[in-house]
């Protein structure tokens, strides 16, 4: 019998049986759906929520989504905590987020938000606008552009993106 070796199929089995329970783990451990609340994870506990992302990024560093999601956490904790490090932080995952994904319109309004959070609202508003260029029907991008140009003083600005999200659905 030519061609693939005797110890080829147990190899690619147990890589499979690897695969499958890995994809799984990170399934059933993700600390937004997670609602069995079985004692090992509590909506409010950023900290093991992080704990959980960082095993998930060392296992697929490439996953945009995942950054993202430890950067709401980290944002979470930032903004209820008054920690401004911990916003720098989730920054910093959005920026990975978006690096990774730069097409997902929702990773800039995230750092946005974060930016707005440190008062960098001219930073926001760059963020704004490529989330509205990448989806120009997302209310939730004007009405928050609209917060960051009122804190700048541009009410003309800050009331014509409050329009655009009442007509959009906001």
């Amino acid at each position: 019998m030519g061609g693939i070796g005797k110890g080829f199929w147990p190899t690619l089995g147990g890589i499979l049986l690897l695969l499958y329970l890995s994809l799984k783990m990170f399934a059933t451990c993700d600390p937004l759906t997670d609602t069995d609340n079985n004692g090992y994870w509590d909506p409010g506990d950023h900290e093991n929520a992080i704990a959980r992302y960082d095993e998930a990024i060392r296992l697929d560093p490439q996953h945009a989504e995942t950054y993202n999601r430890r950067g709401i956490e980290y944002y979470a904790m930032g903004k209820y905590e008054g920690s401004i490090n911990k916003v720098k932080r989730a920054i910093e995952d959005y920026s990975e987020a978006i690096r990774l994904n730069p097409q997902r319109a929702y990773l800039y309004s995230n750092r946005a938000q974060a930016y707005s959070k440190l008062e960098q609202y001219e930073r926001a508003i760059e963020d704004y606008d490529e989330a509205i260029r990448l989806d120009p029907r997302s209310a939730y991008a004007y009405l928050n552009r609209g917060y960051a140009y009122g804190n700048l003083g541009q009410e003309e600005l800050a009331d014509r993106d409050f329009a655009k999200a009442k007509e959009l659905g906001y």
